[in-house]
């Protein structure tokens, strides 16, 4: 009786460890899928908080996003709290990709398609502008240039309009903005008044945008239009299409929208515009300079 009895508890105690030993390779199974599932779900958060949507979008791409493999625990009781990062990890990745398809223009390459090359015209500067001797740059000084006040130069503001202006089809350009606080880029009528006061509207015959302190970014639909400032905005891409009356600014490097003015009535020659607003420091250069874009087998070469 009492050798039986040593017999049964030993089988008991082998079956208990046996036991013991399956649950603590389950549980180490487990620990290292919710370790996964938290690294994952800490990668997405990291990547969310990038202010770039384009590099965003980068980085996410080059994460593994399908959640991991796990096993059928469904015979086994578990704490369910233990499984609330998986569902937080695949919302995180749902928002992400919504937040990304709001941000990012898939068409931008193809209005870059349609890129001019843009030239400043020095005659319609303000003799306190200077434009460089390519036509793409142009710098705001300390002095007044002594040269003929020419009827279609401006006068009383700091602006300066392309050599050639456009009245029909579609064009794309860029400007380059980078370390500039103070800027005002976008599209004239020909026949804007360049000698009083600038009113910056579309029923003044303009359609632009404009930054001011480095944190005042609107477009001046008129009323204006406040806009989210844009961290480390290097280039500007302006798109233009005359006959759908469409004018459209894009972060280039962040492929970006950041604002369309739509139902625009072009009636005559519309005119690249420029402002670099007044120097603010003398070691600061105030200028703009132009990006033109060379269209070869659909592979953009930017050439500053």
């Amino acid at each position: 009786m009492k050798r039986s009895q040593a017999e049964l508890s030993e089988v008991i105690e082998m079956k208990q460890k046996k036991t013991e030993k399956e649950a603590k390779g389950f549980i180490k199974e487990l620990e290292g899928e919710i370790m996964q599932i938290k690294q994952q779900s800490l990668q997405l958060n990291q990547v969310s908080l990038d202010a770039d949507p384009f590099t965003l979008l980068e980085k996410f791409i080059s994460l593994t996003i399908m959640p991991p493999q796990v096993k059928e625990w469904s015979d086994v009781t578990l704490n369910r709290d233990q499984f609330i990062a998986q569902g937080a990890w695949a919302k995180l990745e749902t928002t992400i990709m919504r937040e990304i398809s709001m941000v990012c223009d898939p068409d931008l390459k193809e209005k870059q398609q349609h890129a001019v090359d843009v030239s400043l015209d020095p005659d319609t500067a303000n003799l306190y502008l200077t434009v460089s001797a390519d036509g793409k740059q142009v710098t705001h000084g300390d002095r007044k240039r002594n040269l003929p006040d020419k009827p279609e130069r401006f006068g009383n503001v700091f602006n300066v309009l392309a050599k050639d202006g456009f009245s029909a089809g579609k064009f794309y350009y860029e400007v380059q903005v980078k370390d500039k606080t103070q800027w005002n880029l976008g599209l004239a009528n020909q026949s804007i008044n360049r000698k009083g006061d600038m009113r910056l509207s579309p029923m003044h015959g303009y359609w632009t945008i404009w930054l001011r302190n480095g944190h005042e970014f609107q477009a001046n639909a008129g009323p204006a239009v406040n806009l989210p400032v844009r961290e480390r905005l290097q280039k500007v891409g302006v798109f233009v299409d005359y006959e759908t009356g469409q004018v459209s600014f894009y972060d280039v490097d962040a492929r970006a929208h950041i604002y369309s003015f739509t139902g625009c009535n072009f009636t005559e020659r519309i005119f690249p515009f420029f402002s670099p607003s007044q120097r603010q420091l003398k070691s600061v250069c105030s200028c703009f300079r132009i990006v033109y874009l060379y269209c070869y087998d659909a592979v953009m070469l930017r050439c500053l």
